[in-house]
């Protein structure tokens, strides 16, 4: 079935990744949109095979990595160089960028009072930052963005966006990255262990589950700080830290906590 949404010549595109009426390919949207996230948003020509098998087990232990990247490249969506380096191709680009918000969008996101899309989600928080705060501002004119919305506070720009299943937590050296997503039921301890080691990570980005109600956020961002109000205040869900997080903290001796 058409989505009349979708130009004509992305079509091929959104069969390919989510044929007929059936679910979309996840497992090949998340590769695809860590390979797309790398080249726009922090410039990079492309990740290995190490960089994504971790977090691909945690998601899809039943699936292969290979497999799906074999698949992809057959169809002309990305392209494997020496050493299992993975790339989309620079004409395939913004054709993938489009579909993929499309398809992103299509997720239904149930909070406590309400659900939608990811889009009417981020338009309602957009509303709330103009009425309600005088500081943060939406960002409109990032080329790099996809799939979320940004915003600028205290002279740093904050990236919301929806990563369903994000493959590689990569850092950006100016930007916040707060990604929606949904944790995986088995396999957690790949993304704690990631916080745990690398301190950049904890510092920039943050994971936040908005099924769970839970989150991975050791940021100083004040704007992911009015994303939880919002989310409080205007639809009933409370935010609270991840235990899974905590414990792995308190175990590596990164977190102490008193008693009372």
């Amino acid at each position: 079935m058409s989505d009349p949404h979708v130009p004509v010549e992305h079509r091929r595109l959104l069969e390919l990744l989510s044929p007929g009426l059936r679910e979309p390919d996840w497992a090949s949207i998340g590769v695809l949109s860590a390979l797309l996230d790398n080249r726009l948003l922090f410039g990079e020509e492309g990740l290995a095979a190490s960089q994504l098998e971790p977090l691909f087990g945690a998601w899809w232990s039943d699936r292969s990595l290979v497999e799906t990247v074999d698949r992809l490249q057959q169809q002309g969506l990305l392209t494997v160089r020496p050493g299992q380096v993975y790339s989309v191709p620079a004409a395939m680009i913004q054709p993938l960028a489009s579909v993929l918000a499309t398809l992103l969008n299509r997720r239904e996101v149930s909070l406590p009072k309400w659900s939608g899309s990811p889009a009417e989600l981020l338009s309602a928080f957009d509303t709330y930052c103009l009425q309600e705060l005088s500081g943060p501002t939406p960002a409109k004119d990032l080329p790099c963005l996809w799939g979320g919305a940004a915003y600028t506070s205290a002279n740093r720009t904050h990236l919301l966006l929806f990563r369903p299943f994000p493959l590689c937590l990569q850092v950006h050296s100016e930007h916040y990255i707060l990604l929606i997503c949904q944790w995986p039921q088995n396999g957690l301890e790949a993304i704690v262990a990631q916080f745990v080691e690398r301190p950049s990570l904890r510092q920039r980005v943050a994971l936040y589950d908005l099924g769970r109600g839970q989150k991975m956020n050791l940021t100083r961002s004040g704007l992911f700080v009015h994303f939880e109000r919002f989310l409080r205040w205007t639809y009933g869900l409370r935010i609270v830290p991840s235990p899974e997080l905590t414990q792995g903290l308190i175990n590596a001796g990164l977190l102490v906590l008193e008693k009372a």
